[in-house]
């Protein structure tokens, strides 16, 4: 592959067609919107392409001049932003090839467009006439036209010299500015929404202050030039009693938007205010009182008057991003971020199900509210999976799921919810690709992280790098869930790190001391081990209801299996199958199972499951 060092500054790669020096990306065409910071990384591995561009000197040539930045966790955002607008993938990427504790290279063919120079192919060149061999004298009619041209490659040079300078001007500017410590022309514009206050009477309202610093979130990261956040690194604030030039120094932002909320009820008040960190100054504060109603026109206002704020300029696009609405009805919404605020933990029956009544709610009050409808998706799968695996409850979540994706395909959580059906059905490739493209939607989207590395872990052969990569990703973005570190301990398990996996499962216990899923997780670590006594110990601290689920009892056949008792294995198994349990792909790869498949009982409970041949 050749490096396009010192050729063209119009490079083309795939389907798109890179221009270096008007800073712009087009793909089939058409233009792609992307802010400078990726536009520059694309630039230098464009310009060393095939090469290892080391993470340090990236940051040299976005950062240098910049000491509120948290450089690391900048430039994975802006990374991934690239990944998104090249539709590109970490794990299997076409373009972006990331280099362990190295860097990224570009893997790509590219191809460049060479300069029209005087001498080069592509240059007019002197007919054959023209050209003699020794002295010569010069025609009248050659003279004439050497005098025609003479003009044109005068106001040709003046041109290229002035260009020059003006060139040579900026980066004195910007060497100069860099010296200083000043900005460079374009600096990141970076902030936080951190949680906002419920000042309310009643402490239950907390869900709708959560409510509105999603919100916000979602509505600042319409706007390209900004770098916003994820709602769940930023929540990890909420009661915090650090300083405002502390929290941003640990998030690597530099703008903070606070506020507050008192709802009473149809009556809300909201106090924001925007700060720059590095001064302390507020850049713009306002209180609203209004009616419930108008929340929505608040939220909108609020994310203009900050753009207004930043002195920047939306495209029509954005100004309509902003600005949409999954709902009209301020009730639905109310209810909405009722049911969601209620899923927090996926084995909780009464927490599911304060949630679907809340969703069910919303729906009633608007049919078609998209986010409504994938909440309640999830929650109806959630329920099969870890509670009660009755097959309505299924078809049920993926009627709400498919329904969402009709309406608006755009809505990363829908995605989720897809995501979730298909592993539900053991479909784990499939889970996978649904909760990439949530990511791709929603970059920050720590649930479609963490989900993705439960399929990753849980299809056959299981990918556990990868997985335990997903995770950890949702972990940095604040995903501190149950969810996260159970999904963690499976990844470090199918790895064969033991002890890391039942820290993992531990550590599960201490955010949910209820849940019998660390059990389950630890008594999947000693199956794992071949010691089958002290996974069966394990596996009895499980509440029974849960034992009583298809997916444990699977579980439990593959451990009676190494314990040697052969019929009450086959008897869980048949119970598992009853359940639903059709996860055949893991009943082929259990090697405790394998050792009593020669018993005819197996065959034929095989047969009756369904079992492919």
């Amino acid at each position: 592959m050749e490096s396009p060092r010192g050729a063209s500054r119009i490079i083309r790669f795939g389907s798109f067609q890179a221009n270096l020096v008007a800073g712009e990306l087009r793909r089939n065409g058409t233009r792609v919107r992307m802010q400078e910071q990726p536009f520059q990384i694309l630039a230098l591995l464009l310009e060393r392409a095939g090469e290892v561009v080391s993470r340090e000197e990236l940051q040299q040539r976005l950062w240098a001049a910049d000491t509120f930045v948290d450089f690391d966790n900048g430039l994975n955002i802006a990374v991934k932003k690239l990944r998104v607008a090249l539709g590109d993938d970490a794990e299997t990427p076409r373009f972006i090839e990331t280099v362990p504790r190295r860097g990224y290279r570009f893997m790509a063919r590219v191809e460049c467009e060479p300069d029209i120079e005087e001498g080069s192919a592509d240059a007019p060149q002197p007919a054959a006439a023209d050209v003699a061999e020794g002295p010569t004298t010069a025609s009248p009619e050659r003279v004439r036209k050497a005098k025609s041209r003479k003009p044109i490659l005068i106001a040709a040079v003046v041109v290229v010299v002035i260009a020059a300078l003006i060139l040579l001007t900026a980066n004195v500017a910007r060497v100069r500015d860099r010296l200083l410590g000043r900005s460079t022309g374009e600096p990141v514009i970076s902030i936080a929404v951190l949680p906002w206050l419920n000042l309310s009477s009643d402490s239950k309202q907390q869900y709708f202050a959560d409510g509105m610093t999603e919100e916000l979130t979602t509505d600042l990261a319409q706007i390209g030039s900004l770098r916003v956040i994820s709602r769940t690194s930023a929540m990890q604030y909420k009661g915090t009693h650090k300083s405002i030039p502390e929290i941003a120094r640990e998030l690597g932002v530099r703008y903070i938007l606070e506020g507050s909320v008192r709802k009473e009820e149809n009556h809300v008040r909201i106090t924001a205010q925007l700060i720059d960190s590095s001064t302390g100054f507020h850049l713009w504060a306002q209180d609203f009182d209004r009616d419930l109603k108008d929340v929505f026109s608040v939220q909108e206002e609020t994310a203009l008057k900050i753009a207004e704020a930043l002195k920047l300029q939306l495209t029509p696009q954005e100004q309509q991003a902003v600005q949409r609405r999954y709902t009209q009805n301020v009730e639905a919404y109310d209810a909405f971020l009722r049911g969601k605020s209620m899923v927090a933990e996926f084995d909780r029956p009464d927490k599911l199900e304060m949630a679907r009544k809340d969703f069910e709610e919303a729906l009633r009050l608007d049919p078609n509210y998209v986010p409504a409808l994938a909440g309640l998706s999830i929650v109806e799968g959630q329920y099969f999976r870890n509670i009660d695996a009755t097959p309505l409850r299924l078809q049920r979540a993926e009627t709400l799921a498919h329904k969402a994706l009709g309406i608006d395909p755009r809505v990363s959580t829908v995605h989720v919810a897809l995501g979730l059906i298909a592993g539900f059905k053991y479909d784990y490739r499939h889970a996978a690709e649904e909760f990439r493209e949530a990511r791709r939607l929603e970059p920050d989207n720590a649930p479609a992280w963490d989900y993705e590395g439960w399929a990753l872990a849980y299809q056959t052969p299981p990918d556990g790098v990868s997985a335990e990569k997903a995770v950890r990703e949702a972990l940095r973005l604040g995903f501190s869930t149950l969810a996260a570190y159970y999904h963690l301990g499976r990844a470090l398990m199918v790895q064969g790190r033991y002890d890391e996996a039942i820290a993992a499962f531990e550590h599960a216990r201490t955010v949910a001391p209820t849940s019998g899923n660390p059990d389950f997780g630890i008594a999947q670590v000693y199956l794992a081990k071949k010691e089958y006594e002290r996974a069966s110990q394990y596996f009895l601290r499980m509440p029974e209801k849960m034992r009583s689920l298809p997916g444990p009892r699977f579980v439990n056949s593959c451990i009676l299996a190494g314990l040697g008792e052969r019929d009450k294995s086959l008897a869980e198994l048949q119970k598992a199958f009853d359940g639903g349990f059709r996860d055949f792909a893991a009943i082929e790869a259990s090697p405790e199972l394998g050792a009593i498949r020669s018993d005819p009982s197996f065959a034929v409970l095989e047969r009756r499951a369904g079992m492919p041949k």
